[in-house]
């Protein structure tokens, strides 16, 4: 089988970033606390590059979903390493993994925070694995849908 092409892993991308933000925006509404991702790269950003407070909002979008497009690269060389389908149990794993990066990359940043985020930060890493597993599963599921698709138009 075939690679799903990069529009599709970068379409693909967008959607489980989107998820993810979502999931993390409804959790800092519920917890009424700031666990939304883009918003907190743009406090470090304003802070630390000291940029005005609408270029770092700019930046921090523009990382997140950069850090969703490089976990979908990523995504198939890992799954096609055992076997030639992604699953969803492969989403899971690849999840897991993806969560752990976030949350050792989210501590390299709060510890070099020139003032910290006062939020409920295990409740945040616990949050980051979550997601990350969401996203796992809702791109293994649309990458399962690009391969069927090409695999249908491919004579």
């Amino acid at each position: 089988m075939t690679s799903i092409g990069e529009t599709s892993v970068v379409a693909t991308s967008i959607v489980a970033t989107s998820v993810i933000t979502a999931f993390s925006y409804i959790l800092s509404r519920i917890k009424s606390d700031n666990y939304r991702e883009p918003v907190l790269l743009a406090d470090f950003l304003e802070k630390s590059v000291q940029t005005n407070k609408q270029t770092a909002l700019s930046l921090g979008w523009i990382i997140h979903y950069g850090v969703g497009f490089l976990f979908g690269f990523l995504y198939e060389p890992v799954s096609k390493k055992h076997v030639d389908r992604s699953s969803p149990g492969k989403g899971v794993i690849f999840g897991l993994l993806a969560g752990a990066v976030a949350v050792l990359g989210w501590s390299v940043l709060f510890r070099s925070h020139p003032d910290k985020p006062k939020i409920n930060h295990p409740l945040f890493f616990k949050q980051l694995v979550i997601s990350h597993i969401i996203f796992g599963m809702v791109y293994a599921g649309l990458y399962n849908r690009y391969k069927k698709y090409q695999n249908e138009i491919t004579w």
